[in-house]
């Protein structure tokens, strides 16, 4: 059972004697358990002494069942919220708050600054990340249920797949068997490509793209279970694919295993990119392979860590959640891409989406 309690207190040691407004429904949820329905409903103040979760009457019992360990506050507008919040800061001695600025308008910012009186609100991004970096048993449980509804959701959808159906129809019943195998929906836009067009790293499915004999398809999809996301790639053919396909398909397995073979803790993010780099690059498609390696999964399909050979700095600890994804996109042939979840541990990675096959599959 996941302790919110001890979530806040690790704040409060990261940020000592500050305090902090949260705005966003990331930073909210995974504070106090609970998720509105729209970014903006519901305002959770901390200080080093007291938690409140501001909330109107649309949410208030929803919320009272998910929130145990932080006083609730009912309110008629959010706005007036901050006309109130400079008492209770002083009351507490608070001096400087804190609020993300990546999670909040300029607008809004300079609104509940104006608010404040006699306190300093300050931006600071990501306030977060520290703690979400590292993700604790109720994470990994929630992410593993999600991967397996995942499973699940691909062989029951592939079950469908022939010449005449359009990308957005196999989208659509990918969708569907998500929610029926218990997820919540998916965990961001499906994406579902046949052809040419799985040359496309995020291509949009379309209702008038269909299936062929002898094609390529590419399906990149996740499930949001409890609001923790899986994020898995497998790329198939629709009868025998040709030399040239399996080629690049054996390069980008190649990648992807070494990538699960080689990682180890405190290896940097940038090493982990090069690994597969270097083997796609081994195979002569170097200058395909057009985008990171991996980010990481949790209450956002793309949090950290990124996995970049752009990133300077970060290496990797044990509890990090992230994806395993090279790719080959040839423009106008065909793209191959392969993305597993990973869980890094005291004792090496565990493979999340071992349950999905990577094995060349030709339906």
């Amino acid at each position: 059972m996941v302790s919110y309690n001890d979530r806040i207190t690790q704040l409060r040691k990261l940020y000592p004697e500050k305090a902090f407004i949260f705005y966003d429904n990331i930073s909210r949820t995974y504070l106090s358990g609970f998720h509105s329905s729209e970014e903006r409903d519901g305002i959770l103040i901390i200080t080093p002494k007291s938690a409140l979760f501001f909330i109107d009457s649309r949410y208030i019992e929803a919320a009272k069942k998910e929130i145990k360990h932080i006083k609730m506050v009912e309110v008629q507008s959010y706005i007036s919220v901050f006309k109130d919040t400079t008492d209770i800061l002083k009351a507490d001695n608070v001096q400087e708050v804190f609020i993300d600025g990546n999670r909040i308008s300029l607008n809004l910012y300079r609104s509940i600054k104006k608010s404040l009186k006699g306190v300093k609100l300050k931006s600071k991004d990501n306030i977060l990340n520290p703690l979400r970096l590292i993700k604790d048993e109720h994470e990994i449980a929630n992410i593993t249920k999600a991967v397996g509804i995942t499973e699940k959701a691909f062989y029951k959808t592939i079950e469908i797949i022939k010449p005449g159906i359009s990308e957005s129809d196999l989208a659509a019943e990918l969708e569907y068997q998500m929610k029926k195998f218990g997820g919540l929906g998916p965990g961001f836009e499906s994406i579902v490509l046949f052809g040419a067009r799985t040359s496309l790293p995020h291509g949009v499915p379309q209702h008038d793209v269909f299936c062929r004999e002898k094609e390529v398809i590419l399906m990149d999809f996740g499930v949001d279970y409890n609001h923790y996301t899986s994020d898995v790639t497998r790329t198939f053919f629709l009868g025998e694919p040709t030399k040239k396909m399996k080629e690049v398909y054996l390069a980008v397995l190649r990648a992807n295993q070494k990538v699960f073979d080689k990682i180890k803790i405190g290896m940097t993010f940038k090493k982990v990119d090069s690994i597969a780099r270097n083997e796609i690059e081994k195979a002569g498609y170097g200058d395909k392979f057009i985008h990171s390696l991996g980010h990481g999964i949790g209450l956002e399909i793309h949090e950290p860590p990124f996995l970049s050979s752009k990133t300077k700095r970060g290496h990797l600890e044990a509890g990090m959640t992230f994806t395993d994804e090279p790719g080959i996109y040839l423009k106008n042939e065909f793209g191959v891409r392969l993305e597993d979840d990973i869980y890094l541990t005291e004792t090496g990675p565990i493979l999340l989406t071992s349950g999905i096959k990577k094995d060349l599959l030709i339906l």
